[in-house]
Protein backbone atom coordinates (compact mmCIF):
# COMPACT_ATOMS: atom_id res chain seq x y z
CA UNK A 1 0.00 0.00 0.00
CA UNK A 2 0.96 3.83 -0.21
CA UNK A 3 2.97 5.42 2.72
CA UNK A 4 1.79 7.66 4.89
CA UNK A 5 3.91 10.45 3.25
CA UNK A 6 3.38 9.43 -0.05
CA UNK A 7 0.24 12.05 -0.49
CA UNK A 8 2.40 14.68 0.47
CA UNK A 9 6.06 14.93 1.74
CA UNK A 10 8.86 16.66 0.35
CA UNK A 11 10.36 16.13 -3.06
CA UNK A 12 13.01 14.07 -2.23
CA UNK A 13 10.68 11.55 -0.26
CA UNK A 14 8.32 11.50 -3.02
CA UNK A 15 11.13 10.90 -5.47
CA UNK A 16 12.69 8.01 -3.48
CA UNK A 17 9.02 6.65 -3.01
CA UNK A 18 8.46 6.50 -6.37
CA UNK A 19 12.10 4.81 -6.94
CA UNK A 20 11.30 2.09 -4.67
CA UNK A 21 7.73 1.58 -5.68
CA UNK A 22 8.91 1.08 -9.37
CA UNK A 23 11.84 -1.05 -8.33
CA UNK A 24 9.20 -3.14 -6.34
CA UNK A 25 11.28 -7.00 -6.41
CA UNK A 26 8.03 -8.18 -6.29
CA UNK A 27 6.77 -6.73 -9.46
CA UNK A 28 9.97 -5.99 -11.60
CA UNK A 29 13.10 -7.48 -12.19
CA UNK A 30 16.76 -5.95 -13.31
CA UNK A 31 18.77 -3.35 -11.46
CA UNK A 32 22.30 -2.50 -10.39
CA UNK A 33 23.92 -2.52 -13.79
CA UNK A 34 20.78 -3.54 -16.20
CA UNK A 35 16.94 -2.00 -17.09
CA UNK A 36 14.35 -2.34 -14.28
CA UNK A 37 11.15 -4.25 -16.30
CA UNK A 38 8.02 -5.08 -15.01
CA UNK A 39 7.67 -8.88 -14.56
CA UNK A 40 4.17 -9.04 -16.08
CA UNK A 41 4.82 -7.55 -19.69
CA UNK A 42 8.58 -6.75 -20.12
CA UNK A 43 7.96 -3.43 -19.78
CA UNK A 44 11.21 -1.47 -19.24
CA UNK A 45 10.22 1.08 -15.64
CA UNK A 46 13.83 2.08 -15.53
CA UNK A 47 16.55 2.53 -17.83
CA UNK A 48 19.88 4.76 -17.97
CA UNK A 49 18.11 7.76 -19.33
CA UNK A 50 15.78 7.42 -16.65
CA UNK A 51 18.71 7.92 -14.29
CA UNK A 52 20.23 10.63 -16.16
CA UNK A 53 16.94 12.95 -16.37
CA UNK A 54 16.71 12.16 -12.36
CA UNK A 55 20.54 13.29 -12.19
CA UNK A 56 19.53 16.27 -14.07
CA UNK A 57 16.82 17.28 -12.32
CA UNK A 58 18.41 16.99 -8.77
CA UNK A 59 21.86 16.97 -9.07
CA UNK A 60 24.40 15.99 -6.68
CA UNK A 61 22.98 17.37 -3.33
CA UNK A 62 19.32 15.91 -4.50
CA UNK A 63 20.52 12.44 -5.51
CA UNK A 64 22.56 12.42 -2.06
CA UNK A 65 19.34 13.22 -0.33
CA UNK A 66 17.49 10.80 -1.90
CA UNK A 67 20.50 8.40 -1.17
CA UNK A 68 20.20 9.34 3.06
CA UNK A 69 16.82 8.59 2.57
CA UNK A 70 16.45 5.50 1.07
CA UNK A 71 18.95 4.68 3.77
CA UNK A 72 16.77 6.12 6.44
CA UNK A 73 14.07 3.98 4.72
CA UNK A 74 16.21 0.60 5.11
CA UNK A 75 16.94 1.29 8.71
CA UNK A 76 13.88 1.55 10.16
CA UNK A 77 12.69 -1.64 8.03
CA UNK A 78 15.50 -3.48 9.82
CA UNK A 79 14.89 -2.18 12.92
CA UNK A 80 11.29 -3.22 13.04
CA UNK A 81 12.10 -6.73 11.99
CA UNK A 82 14.73 -6.55 15.02
CA UNK A 83 12.41 -5.30 17.54
CA UNK A 84 9.85 -8.32 16.28
CA UNK A 85 12.52 -10.60 16.02
CA UNK A 86 13.81 -9.57 19.49
CA UNK A 87 10.20 -11.61 21.56
CA UNK A 88 11.76 -14.68 19.57
CA UNK A 89 15.20 -14.57 21.31
CA UNK A 90 16.50 -15.77 24.47
CA UNK A 91 17.10 -13.73 27.35
CA UNK A 92 20.88 -14.89 26.76
CA UNK A 93 20.80 -13.85 23.08
CA UNK A 94 19.25 -10.56 23.17
CA UNK A 95 22.38 -9.62 26.36
CA UNK A 96 25.14 -10.72 23.69
CA UNK A 97 23.38 -8.63 20.92
CA UNK A 98 23.76 -6.05 23.26
CA UNK A 99 27.05 -6.14 24.02
CA UNK A 100 27.90 -6.67 20.43
CA UNK A 101 25.92 -3.48 19.75
CA UNK A 102 27.92 -1.57 22.99
CA UNK A 103 31.31 -2.75 21.28
CA UNK A 104 30.25 -1.64 17.78
CA UNK A 105 29.26 1.51 19.17
CA UNK A 106 32.50 2.36 21.47
CA UNK A 107 34.40 1.27 17.70
CA UNK A 108 32.61 4.33 16.26
CA UNK A 109 33.49 6.91 18.40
Amino acid sequence: GASATSSGGSFISRTAEALVAISNPKTTIGGLQSEWRLMSSGETVLDGYAFEVLHRALGPPGLTAVSRYLGLLAAIRVKKVFEGASALLTAQTQEQLGKVLATARGAGN
